[in-house]
């Protein structure tokens, strides 16, 4: 049965250097250029950048709001990756979620201790009260 109080959210993902007035991704057409675009931005051989590709959500009943997805920590460089692949990556998280407006979703292993998991030290140091 058919919920007619039901508002569809649009799901679009932008790079924010992205010439073409096409998504890299969305919902409605079913639409797949991202990996092409993450591939030109940062090689095809497991590189990393720090250009944003966003993704926006936005509907008439709910707030706006910018959704970061950052890589995880890589402690050993693979690939094409610079031998100083971990600092770099802490560095770019650090530039995002030391941001007071910031809501950090830190994920972690289910089945490693998370006294020990970086993001959640991380974490600790950008929100020392915890609040966010």
């Amino acid at each position: 049965m058919r919920n007619e109080n039901f508002t569809p959210l649009s799901l679009i993902l932008w790079h924010e250097n992205f010439t073409s007035h096409d998504p890299l991704f969305s919902i409605s057409c079913g639409c797949f250029q991202f990996q092409a675009e993450t591939d030109r931005e940062a090689g095809d051989n497991k590189g990393v950048s720090d250009s944003q590709i966003r993704l926006k959500i936005f509907s008439p009943n709910v707030l706006d709001m910018t959704l970061v997805d950052l890589p995880g920590i890589t402690k050993v460089p693979v690939g094409d990756q610079p031998s100083d692949i971990e600092t770099r990556i802490r560095t770019m998280i650090m530039s995002y979620i030391k941001e007071p407006s910031c809501l950090i979703l830190a994920v972690a292993p289910a089945n490693s201790d998370l006294g020990n998991s970086d993001a959640l030290q991380m974490a600790g140091v950008a929100d020392p009260e915890g609040v966010r």
